[in-house]
């Protein structure tokens, strides 16, 4: 579960599943790669996007998830 604060009175809850952990970890190793890189496509977080007016953000991408996410085994 990961606690998201986009502002100081709101907290959004995320339940990490299985396929997330998954598409997270093929992520990082297509990134880490040359080529076409990740397709988000196809992805168990494409669903879950902030968005706040001027720009839409990947909740995998946030600091707090990805440091959250790198930190599991």
């Amino acid at each position: 579960m990961v606690k998201i604060s986009p502002s100081p009175r709101m907290e959004l809850y995320v339940r990490v599943t299985d396929q997330m952990e998954k598409d997270f970890r093929r992520c990082q190793r297509l990134a880490a790669k040359e080529g076409d890189g990740p397709d988000c496509d196809v992805c168990a977080w494409r669903d879950l996007v902030l968005d706040n007016g001027s720009q839409s953000i990947a909740a995998c991408t946030l600091p707090k998830v990805r440091g959250m996410m790198e930190g599991k085994t």
